[in-house]
């Protein structure tokens, strides 16, 4: 998905680019342990031992809803602090435009996708 925006927006593939890419990644690890962290929890309770099939979807669903509010300020916080590079018009927030381009189009997409799919 990310290299499709790339040749979407006609940049290439370089050294800045692919750091954005290698932030981003990291970004999403943070998130997706923080829902299996917050998943396994709810499924260590004493209430939820042995659940299946549409009781366990639940149990799943609701620990990823209890932490989805704070997944999205976190990325959201993320975004806000980069916007004043994107506000620069020296050709250093030109370099950087690619970084902050890539890290973002790779950490919002799939995390909004994949929260709107839970809702």
């Amino acid at each position: 998905m990310t290299f499709i925006v790339m040749k979407l927006t006609g940049v290439e593939a370089n050294i800045v680019a692919l750091s954005g890419i290698a932030i981003a990644i990291g970004v999403m690890v943070d998130v997706g342990i923080i829902f299996t962290e917050n998943i396994f929890r709810h499924l260590e309770m004493s209430e939820n031992h042995g659940v299946k099939g549409t009781a366990l979807r639940t149990v799943i669903y609701n620990a990823t809803i209890e932490v989805s509010s704070a997944v999205i300020t976190a990325l959201s916080t993320t975004v806000v602090s980069f916007l004043p590079v994107f506000a620069m018009q020296a050709a250093k927030a030109s370099f950087s435009d690619r970084l902050h381009l890539q890290k973002h189009s790779r950490c919002f997409l799939p995390s909004f996708l994949e929260l709107w799919c839970f809702q």
